[in-house]
């Protein structure tokens, strides 16, 4: 299950999150796409898309190193948490993520 926001694609696969950065985000991260194992989220935190506020997707993860993750080139911004917005056209499609995230979650 995929959703397409404006920083990045969201897409829950199997026992893990995959972020696939847009453009600039890429260059940060340094790769193209980051998969999470949903065993090492420590943290979701999920901000619903308003008529004036972009959505948000937040996963924290407790590891020191998160090139584990596929990130070549961590930065201040990519230690520990990893962040996807959207728009609130896309609110449906980053809703059921949500649901099947945080399904996955609790098992």
């Amino acid at each position: 299950m995929r959703a397409n926001g404006f920083s990045g694609d969201l897409e829950i696969d199997g026992g893990r999150v995959v972020i696939y950065p847009h453009k600039v985000q890429a260059k940060a991260a340094g790769t193209s796409a980051i998969a999470i194992p949903l065993s090492e989220v420590t943290a979701f935190d999920y901000k619903a898309a308003t008529r004036l506020v972009a959505g948000s997707a937040t996963f924290k993860v407790a590891a020191d190193d998160v090139r584990a993750y596929g990130v070549d080139q961590p930065n201040h911004l990519t230690t520990q948490a990893f962040k996807v917005t959207w728009q609130r056209k896309s609110e449906d499609d980053f809703a059921a993520v949500r649901q099947a995230i945080e399904s996955a979650l609790v098992r």
